[in-house]
């Protein structure tokens, strides 16, 4: 039996176009494209869907928005020493200890907000809510690409 012959990997095997004629250059336009009805119609959907989930986690975190700082946030924002100099960004990433946990992301965004709106709490807390949208959308962009339904409800739990 003759070994079996095979193209390398990453070539193309040419089609035989005597019988079928030459391929065409002209591509088929997809039925459900974002221009056709059920294309709109689908965006639409998802469009809905994005800003339910981002309506309702706005919602439930609604009442922090307007609150005051609470819990950790003196050790985190309120008296950080860290937070009040162009030192103590480098301190948050480099100084062993310098902040009351190892957070560095979380600590530059703190010392960002506090040197435009020093200790006012809407800004931080208005950040925190943008977050949290976020991490919503994100899970359920995941759920969405894994072709999990009902990803729209867990995105909001």
């Amino acid at each position: 039996m003759a070994p079996v012959r095979t193209a390398p990997i990453g070539t193309v095997k040419k089609k035989d176009t005597a019988k079928t004629g030459p391929a065409s250059p002209t591509k088929v336009a997809r039925r459900d494209g974002p221009a056709s009805p059920a294309g709109r119609q689908r965006w639409a959907i998802v469009g809905l869907q994005i800003a339910l989930l981002a309506g309702v986690t706005a919602a439930a975190y609604y009442p922090a928005i307007t609150g005051k700082f609470i819990w950790d946030d003196n050790a985190y924002v309120e008296l950080n020493p860290t937070l009040r100099t162009t030192r103590g960004l480098w301190d948050i990433w480099f100084t062993p200890r310098a902040i009351p946990q190892y957070y560095p992301l979380v600590h530059t965004t703190f010392w960002a907000e506090y040197q435009f709106c020093k200790l006012n709490p809407l800004p931080y807390h208005l950040d925190n809510v943008l977050l949290h949208i976020g991490s919503a959308l994100l899970f359920w962009l995941v759920l969405r690409r894994l072709g999990l339904r009902g990803g729209a409800y867990a995105g909001a739990i």
